[in-house]
Formats: structure tokens, sequence, C-alpha cells
């Protein structure tokens, strides 16, 4: 018994079989964590150290050759890359894929243990063992106010970052912009040269005597007291009395040869939202989570602090959600689905002209969805924009395989023959041609189930998708026709009458138009082989005048724009920040610029801005990202300005998802290869289609 026969010849198991996958599906659409991108799992672990206050050179020499010594013998590694940039080095471990990385971060750990003469300076590094979810902030926010920024850095993070860092599902809150309150020893030179004191007398002193020992104890009669030394500094003044040393006018104090005083810290980040100077936070998910739900949980909580600092002057804005971009992917899919079961109902009227048809069509398409769920959840796999793309797609096969399937069982039942019969023979002829027409769309993506790599992890959903479709039409449709389909093939309903009667006479004439046409070709080879050729040349010649661009992913249509400044070496955060003005200015002038934000940093600034809502579509970004790259032509201190939209999937070493190509220029001398790097530089940004290049070698 073929399963065609079985599923018609047992409804009440089949029908049981619909109820519970829609029951479970339903229960796996609510459990499933919606996002953006599916979560792509890298083999790669970074070492972060800080050596505050040290060049590139210092920090490659002092730190990052010593920590890679040590990492190079970590097992199962495939590649080193590290960046020293000032006061920061990072070693970038990657291994082969299938790595595991809890083990892999285990064996990293155990090599930094080995490393030794590091300058006393240097701070605890930092493994990080990261993910998609991990490198992407699903929300921008920014913080304003009236008075002093540094004083509200410092509600920033004791107070608002916390409290936002309690959302179920935040992972990690990022934040920018402001300054720490330090402690600063302006040391002066004349009256410590004329004392013989050096700078590290002074801060050898200070070290030495800011911190608390222990002194064992002392038993006093019936107490046991534990004894300690108490030197931590919590007044300002007990600074400015420790003493450096004897001398033979007595001791000297710091007070004598320096002045102490309460300041921030050096301003290595400035950020600036629609022109102001403002503190900027960039929420990142835990994986796995829901974004959806961590988002909403976000707003909750932006609203509340918002009713708390409302008084104070300090104004808080969220000027980027990830979810709005997940809402018009569902709103887009879901009007997709719509029109193809818009397309199958009128298919179905003109061919077969039965009402009891788009029943059987209606049930077929939300199992065959629902169904997906579960095995989305029992994968643990998530809802994002690729699943959604294969749930379209899987659509169209449903509703193919379904015609396919009605229009035999029609047939038969045109014969003369009885429900079952008509829905078990009808059935069984064509599941041969079902079977072959969707094993050759399945085959191309089940082998991706297996790949390890980037590419598996980002589109196994589509091939989850795609596979369910075909059990639900070989098992649903049939058991519905013998079922549902009434024992005249073609029911005349009263007030259909008319409806019905057009319908009869324009299916007729199509389909003898059809048939005769079909006639006429076979009369002759030549007639034949012309279609053929004909055809096949129709159909390469519009496949490549409508090609998109070829690429590895989508860059799908985010309404964001992101900006990247290229400044010459050396430039200070504050001679950044004035090019950024004039920048700001510019684009001040385009109007269907919505907001903006600039973060000033060591590295080159970078700079945000979302459009208005009438001019997302994906021409009126192209139009806002020309206009911007027309309006940063020409600005003094700049080397060059890189402007394009984001894209929708991250990629390490790209600006928020942009396409990109890395060449490594090697050697032993640092000088040829950055005559080498420069020369490169500057032929590939002839290159048509290039839009930016930009050397690490700063």
């Amino acid at each position: 018994m073929g399963i065609a026969d079985f599923c018609v010849r047992n409804p009440v198991s089949v029908t049981v079989g619909i109820l519970l996958a829609v029951l479970f599906g339903t229960i796996a659409l609510l459990r499933l964590p919606i996002q953006m991108i599916p979560t792509v799992d890298r083999p790669e672990i970074t070492v972060e150290t800080d050596y505050r206050g040290a060049a590139p050179i210092e920090v490659e020499r002092e730190v990052t050759d010593r920590l890679e010594e040590k990492l190079n013998a970590v097992e199962r590694l495939k590649q080193v890359s590290s960046t020293s940039i000032e006061g920061k080095s990072t070693v970038v471990l990657k291994f082969d894929w299938g790595t595991n990385k809890d083990v892999a971060r285990l064996g990293v750990s155990e090599k930094l243990d080995l490393v030794t003469e590091l300058p006393p300076d240097v701070g605890e590094s930092l493994i990080r063992a990261i993910n998609t979810d991990e490198e992407s902030p699903i929300s921008w926010i920014m913080v304003e106010t009236d008075g002093d920024l540094n004083r509200v850095w410092e509600e920033l993070k004791d107070v608002i970052v916390p409290h936002i860092e309690r959302v179920p599902g935040v992972g990690a809150v990022w934040r920018f912009g402001g300054r720490d309150r330090e402690v600063h020893v302006t040391l002066d030179p004349r009256a410590m040269a004329a004392r013989g004191i050096t700078v590290s007398d002074i801060r050898q002193a200070i070290v030495r005597e800011n911190r608390n020992v222990k002194g064992g104890n002392l038993n006093e009669g019936k107490r046991r007291h534990l004894v300690r030394t108490v030197g931590q500094f919590d007044k300002l003044h007990h600074i400015g009395d420790v003493v450096v040393r004897h001398d033979g006018q007595g001791p000297v104090h710091v007070r004598d040869v320096a002045a102490v005083s309460f300041g921030y810290e050096d301003r290595d980040f400035a950020v600036r939202i629609d022109g102001k100077p403002a503190l900027g936070m960039g929420v990142l998910r835990r994986s796995g989570a829901n974004t959806m739900e961590v988002m909403e949980g976000v707003r909750q909580a932006l609203s509340r602090l918002q009713e708390r600092y409302g008084d104070k002057g300090i104004r808080i804005e969220m000027v980027y959600d990830e979810t709005d971009y997940i809402r018009d992917s569902i709103r887009l899919v879901t009007r997709n689905i719509y029109f193809a079961v818009a397309l199958a109902v009128l298919v179905l009227l003109l061919f077969l002209r039965s009402v009891a048809s788009i029943l059987v069509v209606a049930v077929a398409i939300p199992v065959s969805i629902v169904t997906t769920f579960v095995v989305l959840d029992v994968l643990g796999s998530t809802l994002n924009v690729i699943m959604l793309a294969g749930l379209a797609f899987a659509t169209g096969m449903v509703v193919d395989n379904a015609v396919v399937v009605l229009e035999n069982i029609f047939r038969h039942r045109e014969m003369g023959k009885g429900r079952l019969r008509a829905a078990v023979e009808g059935g069984r002829e064509v599941s041969g041609a079902i079977v072959a027409s969707t094993l050759t769309t399945v085959a191309v993506f089940v082998p991706v189930l297996f790949i390890r790599q980037e590419a598996g992890q980002l589109f196994r959903d589509i091939a989850l998708a795609v596979a369910v479709s075909l059990v639900v039409a070989l098992t649903v449709v049939p058991m519905l026709s013998a079922h549902i389909l009434p024992e005249r093939a073609r029911v005349r309903f009263r007030r259909l009458r008319a409806v019905m009667s057009v319908l009869d006479k324009g299916g007729a004439g199509f389909s003898r138009l059809v048939l005769g046409l079909l006639a006429w070709l076979q009369r002759g080879s030549l007639r034949r082989l012309a279609v053929v050729l004909l055809i096949v040349g129709g159909s390469v010649a519009l496949a490549y005048r409508f090609a998109p661009p070829l690429d590895y992913l989508p860059r799908g249509n985010r309404n964001f724009i992101f900006g990247f400044v290229k400044t010459p070496p050396g430039f200070n955060t504050d001679q950044k920040e004035e090019i950024i003005k004039v920048i700001e200015s510019r684009f001040r002038a385009i109007p269907e610029i919505e907001s903006m934000f600039a973060v000033v940093r060591v590295d080159a600034p970078i700079m945000g801005a979302i459009v208005k809502e009438p001019h997302t579509d994906l021409a009126g970004m192209r139009r806002v990202v020309a206009a911007m790259r027309r309006a940063v032509g020409g600005i003094p201190g700049t080397q060059a300005v890189f402007i394009t939209q984001a894209g929708l999937f991250p990629q390490r070493g790209a600006f928020f998802g942009g396409n990109n190509v890395a060449l490594d220029v090697k050697g032993d001398d640092l000088q040829s290869i950055r005559q080498i790097a420069q020369g490169l530089e500057g032929r590939i940004r002839g290159v048509p289609g290039v839009n930016f290049v930009n050397s690490s070698f700063e």
C-alpha cells in the first residue's frame, strides 16, 4: 500500500495527524526565537589585552608578539591574526570548523597562563568566543542632556546601563561618549629637579602606599583580633601626604613636587546625535533570545527611565530598532503568501471550476507551514528572514504539487470513477512525478544541512521548509480530495451559477487553445525543436537581463546608512570632531534624512543615518546614499569617506555587513610593506565598482 492509498483509506488517522501537527506547530511557533538572521557560530576566539598609553609598535612588541608565541601551540588552530592599535592588542584565533569552542577556549586560557614578562601596566587578557548574535547590536540608544555629559556618564554607567542589562534576553550593553572620573597628579618638573626626584620615584611611592596590608592576628584575653595596616587612599589629600623620600631637609611629600586634583580620563570617544553632543549605547541580544521580546523589554525599560530622568534634563531616545526590519520582512512574506494563495485559487477556478478544490489548497498551505515550525523547534532553529524566505518558497511548492494532484484526481473523476478510487489512482499516478520534481529542489538544499561552515548555518532553514512541503503534498492533498470534493466534479451553486458558467466557458476555451497549440506543435520535428530552442534561448536571455548582482549573501534593505571617515594619522579627538561637524552640516541639508549620529574615536570616526519612512524603499535608500556621497566630497582633513547602506548579514572585517575584499601584504621590512600597500591602494581606487579603500597601517 502506497502512502497515498494509506492516507485515503485512513482519513481519521490523517486528520488526527493534521490536528496534532497544527497543535504542536502553534506551540512551536510561540516558542521559536525571532531574530533578524540565523545565528552563525564561527570557530573563532578573540583575546583582547589593554596596554593603556602605549603606541602600536610597543603594543606589538611587548604584548602581541609574546601572546602569539604561546597561542600558536593551541590544538586544532588554523590561523592566527592580530591587530595592535594604540593601547590595545587583539589576537584572533581561527580553528577548524566543527571544533568545540569550549574546549578551544580552555586551551587558549591554559596557554595564556604561560605568557610571562609582560609589562606591569598590561591589563588582564579577555577571552571572547562570540557568534553573530554578539557582534551586531539590535538597538542603538542615545542619551542627551543640557548639563555636563561626564556627570550623566556616571549615571549611565551606574544606573541606566544596569537597568537595561536586567531586561531578559539582553546579553550586554555597549556604551560610548563619556569619560570616567580619575585622580590627576600633575608633576612640577622644576620642583622635582631641585630635589632630584624622578617620575618613577613618585609613581612607586604612590603605588607602595595605596594598599591595605594584612598583619596577622592578635589574641587578647578571650578575644581574637585580625590586624591589618590601612593605607588605601579614600581622600584626595592622602595622596599629597605620601612621602616620596627623606633627604637632609626632611621628608619630601607628593604635594611638594606635584598638584593632586580630581579630573576625567583622556577624551578618546565623542558621540553626537543630530549635531549635538550625546552619550551612546548599543544593546546586544543574548544568543538564542527572542529579538521581539527583548526589544519589547528594552522599550519598557526606556519608558521607565524616561519618566525617571525626564525632570532632570536627561533625554533617552532609541535611534535604531532592528525589529522594524523584522516586522517589514514578516509583512512582506505574509503578503507574498497571500498572492500565492490568490493565484492558486485563480488557477483552480480557471482549470477545475471547483470551489471545493480551493478548500484543499487552503488546508494544505497552513498545514505545511505550521508543520515546519515543529521541525525548527526540535532542531533548535529560529524564525528569521532566511526561514521566512524558505517558507514562502515552500508554500509555492505546496501549491504546485497540490494543483498537480488535484488536476489528476479530477481527470479520474471525469472518467466516472468514485471518490476513493479517483483519489487513490490519481494521487498514485502523479506521486512519482511530484517526488521527482520536489527532490530536484530538495537535492539543492538538503546537502546544506551537512555543511558546518557559515553557508550551512545560514541556509539550512530553507532546506527544512522545502523538505516538509513534499510530505504534505503526498499525504494531505489526496486525503482531502477523496473526502471533500463532491460526487460531481463540478458543483453548481445557485448563487454562483453565473460565475461558474463564465468560468466554464473561459476555462474550456483556454483549454482548447492550449491543447490545439500542443497538437499543432507535435505534427513536426522541426516545430518541436524550434519551440525547445525558443524556450531555452528566451529563458537564458531573460535570466541574463534580469539577474541581480552576483553576491554571496543578500544585502536586504535596512533603514540604516553607515559612514566611515578616514583621517590622516595623528589627528586627535577634537580635530576629528570638527570634521564630523562639517559632515553633519552637509547631511542636514538632505531632506530625506530623519536622524543621524556619529561616534568620534581613536580609530576612524563612524556615522549612522536613519531615513524618513516615505523614502525607505530600495530606490529611495539608494538615492539618499548617492546624495550623502556627493555631500562629503572635498572636506578638508579627510582622506576618504565611505558611505553605504548597512547590510543584512554582518561579516568579520566588513563595515556593517558591507562587501569587502581583504589583501594581506606580508614581509620583514615594515617600510617596504607600507610602500607596497600605498601603491596597491592607489591602483585599487581606480577599479570600477570600488567604493572605499582602507589601509590598516595606522
